[in-house]
């Protein structure tokens, strides 16, 4: 906003330039709807065929000004796309380094079961047991 506002700060020092009370928003406003207006009779032209147009400087630059706002967009979308692209490859790379830890982390616990003398399970398995064994004897 804060280009629109210096746009309306340079409009308001010309001496054709008579609203005072013209800000950025209200330039931004303008500037879209003149795009939007040209787009308009730009696509009306094109479904008239046969029909001579008459071009004037003021088609010529909103014509200009048309392809130049939608190359910035293009640009924008692209880059956009490559801040995703690269969000999502740092996001797989830490859940690929996540992964691999906890299967360290799998296998180390697995040998320190072995080298306790615990068998596939641990504490968790031998507490199944001992309730199951429970559940046996009060039947």
């Amino acid at each position: 906003m804060d280009v629109w506002d210096s746009v309306a700060r340079n409009l308001a020092t010309m001496g054709e330039f008579d609203r005072p009370q013209f800000d950025g928003k209200k330039a931004q406003a303008r500037f879209l709807i003149l795009l939007r207006d040209h787009r308009e009779s730009n696509n009306a032209s094109q479904r008239a065929s046969g029909a001579a147009e008459n071009v004037t400087e003021k088609i010529i630059l909103l014509h200009d000004i048309c392809n130049q706002v939608g190359e910035a967009k293009r640009e924008e979308n692209n880059c956009l796309t490559q801040e995703y692209e690269e969000a999502s490859k740092v996001e797989e790379n830490g859940a690929f380094v996540r992964e691999e830890a906890m299967k360290s982390q799998r296998k180390r616990m697995m040998k320190d079961e072995d080298d306790s003398g615990g068998g596939y399970g641990g504490k968790m398995l031998k507490q199944r047991c001992l309730e199951i064994g429970k559940l046996i004897f009060e039947k």
